[in-house]
């Protein structure tokens, strides 16, 4: 089947100026031509008018929690949980998100999810599962995760998430303000452990994601050549923030993407002081620093890219970018685009609107480069070349 967008404003995901009145033909999940409106052979394509609206590749969350979504939901029953994160499942996709990273979940949760939507049988962004988390004894997340304590451990929990089918592999290198008493400044596993854990992962083809709150475990990340650096926090192990410009200068080097989830650290909860843990309330005392951190990072070139790890739309990640870090717009975009499919391992298929990239389009009301609060006006989403979503209401 073929469609025409026509007369559509294009944000195509690599940071140029809009495209202005041109048309984006489309043939099965496949996007065939881009040009101006008029120009591209059409026969046989079904015609949808796109004039006044802007057209975008679908947006990628790269950290989320599919069972997940408010305080308290990580205890659901499993039945429960299942239900709750095919609702998440659709929030996302109502919201533009055409693909998602379900960056630790319980058993096989996310993978579930992931096969239903790929089946048919659910409507939702196509899913990336991390599978469960690999942590230490008492680490973060160890209630729901695979527990490792030394390098052979852990390369026996990689085995068996990729045994459990798992797309990716997530590792806590560090602890984590939602886990009481992990220890946010400490390093949970050395540069070694790390490194036979990544040549692990990446011998069997699958790319490795890092949880990151203190500042050894960044650098031993940094040292083992991992993929993706989530949250990156930067706190020493006395509590003060502690960045370190050599380790930047390598994730730079390496190409490592940076994924810092920036709707986690400024959620309204965050400002609850009273309610924190001990962890949260050392990292909540230095975001503002941490903020200025990343935004130095960003402009020495680490490549960023849009992960929420809560249940906000994805379009929240991208305002904060841009009100807290200082990105432009469109800079925002591509963060939330093209750079977030390169950190996946996915910008030859998807992240940019281009002839033989996979149909991920969504379309919005008005102008996000010039207004970002067109990012919550979601008028289209299409999914692989299928319509997901009309204004806001999912299908199926």
């Amino acid at each position: 089947m073929k469609l025409l967008i026509r007369a559509a404003r294009i944000i195509d995901g690599t940071g140029v100026a809009p495209l202005v009145a041109h048309d984006v033909l489309v043939d099965g999940d496949r996007i065939a031509a881009v040009g101006p409106r008029g120009s591209l052979q059409t026969e046989g394509a079904e015609t949808f008018d796109a004039s006044g609206s802007t057209l975008l590749p679908g947006f990628v969350n790269m950290h989320a929690h599919l069972r997940g979504g408010a305080r308290g939901t990580a205890e659901l029953p499993d039945d429960v949980a299942l239900l709750k994160a095919a609702q998440n499942a659709r929030l996302a996709i109502a919201g533009g998100v055409t693909t998602l990273r379900d960056a630790g979940s319980t058993e096989r949760l996310s993978q579930t999810i992931r096969d239903a939507i790929a089946s048919g049988l659910l409507t939702g962004p196509r899913i990336i599962s991390a599978g469960r988390i690999i942590t230490t004894s008492a680490g973060h997340g160890w209630k729901h995760g695979l527990r490792a304590d030394d390098a052979t451990e852990l390369r026996k929990a990689v085995r068996q998430n990729v045994e459990d089918d798992a797309d990716t592999i997530k590792i806590a290198a560090t602890g984590g303000g939602g886990t009481p008493g992990s220890n946010v400044g400490s390093a949970q596993y050395s540069a070694s452990e790390l490194t036979v854990a990544t040549e692990e992962a990446h011998r069997l083809g699958r790319r490795v994601l890092v949880h990151c709150n203190g500042t050894l475990g960044t650098k031993n990340a940094v040292a083992a050549g991992v993929d993706t650096i989530e949250h990156i926090g930067w706190m020493g192990e006395d509590g003060t923030l502690e960045v370190i410009d050599a380790v930047i200068a390598d994730m730079l080097t390496q190409g490592i993407t940076v994924v810092p989830t920036m709707s986690v650290w400024y959620r309204p909860g965050y400002d609850d002081i009273a309610s924190l843990s001990a962890d949260q309330k050392k990292m909540r005392a230095v975001r503002e620093d941490r903020t200025a951190a990343w935004a130095r990072m960003y402009q020495a070139g680490v490549r960023f890219a849009a992960g929420t790890d809560t249940w906000d739309p994805i379009a929240r990640e991208l305002e904060l970018m841009v009100s807290e870090l200082g990105l432009t717009a469109m800079q925002a975009i591509v963060a939330a685009t093209r750079d977030s499919a390169i950190g996946l391992g996915e910008g030859d298929l998807i992240g940019t609107i281009e002839s033989g990239k996979r149909a991920d389009l969504v379309l919005l009301g008005g102008d996000p480069s010039v207004d970002l609060a067109a990012l919550r006006r979601v008028e289209r989403v299409w999914v692989a070349g299928r319509l997901a979503v009309v204004d806001g209401s999912v299908s199926g």
